[in-house]
C-alpha cells in the first residue's frame, strides 16, 4: 500500500493500469467490466481513467494524443500532470500482460474503502439512541450492501451514451429472436408476451377471491427456481399449507387426501420424486411465512439472503397483508408498499411478481382495465405487467389470463387460456387454436 495518508489504496497499482491501457488499449474491456472511475483513490488517475471510458464511448482509439486532448476537453490536462506525465505512465509499465493483476489490486482497496465507510456509518447508526433498533438494523444493512457493489449508483449518461447500449442490446437479441430471454413462467403464451419475468421488472396478478392467485405464483415460482433462486413471502397461509399444494399440483392428489392420510399407495413414489426434485441445489426457493411483515424487514431478509444465494425473483403474496402503516387512507397505504417493494426488486436485481385484489366492479367485468384493481393509480404506473384472472362465463374450468398492461411486451394484447384445476390444485396451459 502507499505510503500516502488516507484509505487504502496502491498508487502503485493505480498508476500500472493508466500505463498498460496506454500500452495496449484493448485491455481496457477487461478492465472495465470491472472496474469504475470511483475505484481510483488518487484524483488525478480517476480523471484519466474518465478519459478512457470517454473515449471508449465515442469508438474513437485510446492513445497518447487522444488522451491528452480528452483530458484538455474537461480541463484537467494540467491538473493531471499534462503529456510529461501519461509520458511516464508509459514508461512505468513494461508490457500490459499483468493488467487484471493490476487492476484486481485497485479493485480490492477499493472495496476495502467502501467497507470502511460503511463500517463508520453503522457505529454512527448504532450510537444514535433516537433511531430505533429495527431501523438501524435496516439502514446498517443497507450501508453494507452499498459496500459489496449489491446497490450501484446511477449516473447521469448522455442519451448518445444510452442509445450505445440499446444498439449492443438489440444486437445480441438479434442473434436469437426466438428465446425467453428473461426467467420462464412455465407457460408458454405467457413468455412469449412478455419474454418471461425480467429482473427489475415488477408483475402484478389481479383476480377475484377463489380464482387461484397463489397457486398460479407458486406454480410460476416453482418453474423459476429450478434455474434461479428464488424468494417467496408467503402472508397469507403458513407454509405446510403452501406444502401440501405443492405436493398435490406435482403429484395429482388432492389436498383433502394428504390431511386425511388416504394417499393411493402409487402416489408415494411420485411423492418422493418431488421430494428430491424440490430439495436443494434442484430447487433454489425460499419460504418465508412471517405474519406482520414490514416492507423494511423484507428488504433486511432479501439483503441477507442476497449474500447468499442469486435471487432471481420475489414473490409477495400479497401487497395488502405487508403491515406498513405509514398514512391512515388505506389506498396511500397500498401505493407506498407497492412502490416500496418495486424499489426492492431494483435495489436487488431480481423480478417482483405479486399479488393485488380486483374491485367489486372489475369482478363483474369480462376485459377488466387497470381501473378495475383494488388501490389507488398510482399501481397502474408502478407495476411493468399486469395481468388479470378472468373465468370464462360457459366453462368454468378456462380461466382467461388477460394482460392490462405490458410495458415490456412484444406488442399483442390478446388473453391466453388455463386450464383450472381446484381440485389439485394446478393450473395448465391450453394449446390456442390455429
Amino acid at each position: 500500500m502507499s505510503a500516502d495518508a488516507g484509505y487504502p489504496h496502491s498508487r502503485e497499482a493505480e498508476e500500472a493500469v493508466l500505463g498498460a491501457v496506454l500500452i495496449n488499449p484493448d485491455v481496457y474491456d477487461e478492465l472495465a467490466a470491472f472496474l469504475q472511475p470511483r475505484d481510483f483513490y488518487i484524483v488525478r488517475l480517476r480523471w484519466i481513467w474518465e478519459a478512457y471510458t470517454r473515449l471508449k464511448e465515442k469508438r474513437i482509439p485510446i492513445d497518447f494524443l487522444t488522451v491528452s486532448e480528452t483530458l484538455n476537453d474537461m480541463g484537467r490536462l494540467e491538473e493531471t500532470g499534462g503529456p510529461a506525465f501519461l509520458t511516464s505512465l508509459l514508461n512505468q509499465v513494461p508490457s500490459s500482460l499483468h493488467a487484471e493483476h493490476y487492476g484486481q489490486i485497485v479493485l480490492a482497496h477499493s472495496q476495502r474503502r467502501r467497507l470502511l465507510i460503511a463500517a463508520n456509518q453503522i457505529a454512527r447508526l448504532a450510537y444514535d439512541q433516537s433511531i430505533e433498533v429495527e431501523q438501524v438494523m435496516t439502514l446498517s444493512d443497507k450501508a453494507l450492501n452499498e459496500a459489496q457493489d449489491q446497490a450501484t449508483a446511477r449516473e447521469n449518461l448522455n442519451i448518445g451514451q444510452v442509445l450505445s447500449g440499446v444498439y449492443d442490446y438489440a444486437v445480441a437479441r438479434s442473434k436469437n429472436p426466438g428465446k425467453v430471454w428473461g426467467m420462464s413462467t412455465g407457460f408458454p403464451d405467457w413468455d412469449k408476451l412478455t419474454g418471461g419475468l425480467h429482473r427489475g421488472q415488477t408483475t402484478i396478478l389481479s383476480a377475484p377471491p377463489g380464482m387461484g392467485k397463489t397457486t398460479l405464483v407458486m406454480q410460476v415460482a416453482r418453474s423459476v427456481a429450478a434455474k434461479h433462486g428464488v424468494v417467496v413471502h408467503e402472508l397469507e397461509m403458513d407454509k405446510r399449507d403452501l406444502g401440501i399444494k405443492t405436493f398435490a399440483a406435482e403429484c395429482g392428489i388432492t389436498t383433502a387426501e394428504i390431511h386425511s392420510g388416504r394417499i393411493p399407495a402409487e402416489k408415494w413414489n411420485k411423492m418422493l420424486q418431488v421430494l428430491e426434485q424440490f430439495e436443494y441445489p434442484n430447487s433454489k426457493m425460499v419460504i418465508n411465512d412471517t405474519p406482520g411483515i414490514t416492507t423494511s424487514q423484507l428488504r433486511a431478509n432479501i439483503a441477507r439472503l442476497s449474500r447468499q444465494m442469486n435471487i432471481g425473483l420475489l414473490v409477495v403474496d400479497y401487497v395488502n397483508l405487508l403491515a406498513d402503516r405509514d398514512t391512515r387512507d388505506e389506498n396511500e397505504n397500498t401505493a407506498l408498499k407497492l412502490r416500496r417493494l418495486r424499489d426492492i426488486a431494483r435495489e436487488f436485481n431480481v423480478a417482483l411478481l405479486t399479488i393485488q385484489s380486483m374491485t367489486k366492479e372489475g369482478m363483474d367485468e369480462s376485459t377488466p382495465k387497470l381501473n378495475s384493481m383494488r388501490g389507488p393509480a398510482d399501481l397502474q404506473f408502478d407495476a411493468d405487467t399486469v395481468f388479470f384472472l378472468v373465468q370464462d362465463k360457459k366453462m368454468r374450468k378456462i380461466v382467461h389470463l388477460t394482460p392490462a398492461k405490458l410495458r415490456h411486451g412484444n406488442g399483442e394484447r390478446t388473453p391466453f387460456d388455463l386450464m383450472w384445476d381446484p381440485v389439485l390444485p394446478r393450473f395448465n396451459s391450453v394449446a390456442r387454436l390455429p
